[in-house]
């Protein structure tokens, strides 16, 4: 249906409580825009009542174009996210989490915006913002919105509308076949297309907090390093917006998840030893200045510099939280 704008997509599995709440949420909006908008999920083979929770959403929302589908098997994360994919004929691609919420007037937002600026490859909801400040739009080309080290944010993709273009979906899936990113490299494509990012800075969803089930350091060792080469090779990214790139993510999303490791939080998916953990990084990164300078240490320290580090760092915060609210 050439009138669709909108593929919204819900892979979930094993979270039928927090799926109900997001559904709902989700269906109370569409509704204004029910001929522009599909809704798709796919449940991967949970062993809960989510199947029961997408049957009475599905009644309970009779003039929704809503696709369920049920895998016979759990295909990992991977495998669910591709079969949303794969079923959605939308303009655009919206991929939500079973345990993300939409703040009240998201879905106006982004379709009023769809319907004004079509020759947008990427929609990026700029989250991490004051929720009290008005929403404010800005509109770049892709190289210029990479040439920073806050660009590694997108990879949140459920941050990101893209162009629902599937031009080089083969590709990427038997070159990055499971990759824990690749919505981010549909991302890149959409890019590829159609090259400017329209930047929404807005609160427009928040997260429950839920239990990390893939395993973060292959995520942000070679899988996001594939993504990132894969972006210099199509020019997305050249050698120095490529180190910004990843000085970006080292210094926030890789050294919090080593804190956090070395604190004893482990994921479902973490078996390593702390040896196994040094060796996968330091293979990765260690001829990169910024995880010698930032992130090495909170890795290879030993466990009382450690928390020591761990003091410093909040001391110094709090120092200048006071210093600023003088100012």
């Amino acid at each position: 249906d050439a009138g669709i704008l909108l593929s919204i997509a819900i892979p979930t599995w094993n979270r039928a409580t927090l799926l109900e709440k997001a559904l709902k949420n989700v269906g109370e909006q569409a509704g204004l825009f029910k001929n522009e908008i599909e809704i798709i999920i796919s449940n991967n083979d949970s062993s809960d009542n989510t199947m029961q929770v997408m049957n009475e959403f599905t009644i309970a929302y009779p003039n929704l174009i809503i696709k369920t589908y049920h895998q016979e098997s759990n295909t990992g994360y991977y495998g669910n996210f591709k079969k949303v994919r794969e079923l959605s004929i939308g303009k655009y691609f919206w991929l939500l989490s079973d345990n993300e919420y939409l703040k009240n007037n998201a879905i106006s937002i982004i379709i009023n915006l769809i319907r004004k600026q079509q020759n947008v490859g990427v929609f990026y909801i700029n989250n991490k913002i004051d929720p009290q400040i008005n929403t404010e739009i800005k509109f770049e080309e892709a190289k210029k919105y990479f040439d920073s080290e806050n660009a590694y944010q997108i990879t949140l993709i459920s941050s990101a509308i893209m162009l629902n273009n599937k031009q080089y979906d083969d590709e990427i899936t038997t070159r990055y076949n499971n990759n824990l990113f690749m919505g981010f490299l549909y991302l890149i494509n959409a890019l590829r297309v159609k090259n400017k990012i329209c930047t929404i800075n807005s609160n427009l969803f928040s997260s429950e907090p839920a239990f990390v089930s893939f395993d973060v350091f292959a995520a942000w060792t070679f899988h996001i390093l594939n993504c990132v080469n894969y972006m210099l090779e199509i020019e997305l990214l050249n050698t120095y917006t490529k180190e910004k790139f990843i000085s970006g993510y080292l210094k926030t999303n890789v050294k919090n998840h080593i804190i956090a490791f070395r604190k004893g939080i482990k994921t479902r998916e973490n078996t390593y030893t702390l040896n196994d953990l040094r060796t996968l990084i330091e293979n990765h990164y260690k001829h990169n200045k910024t995880y010698n300078k930032k992130v090495r240490p909170y890795l290879f320290s030993h466990f009382i510099i450690f928390y020591l580090f761990i003091f410093a760092t909040k001391s110094k915060k709090a120092i200048a939280k006071v210093f600023f609210s003088k100012l």
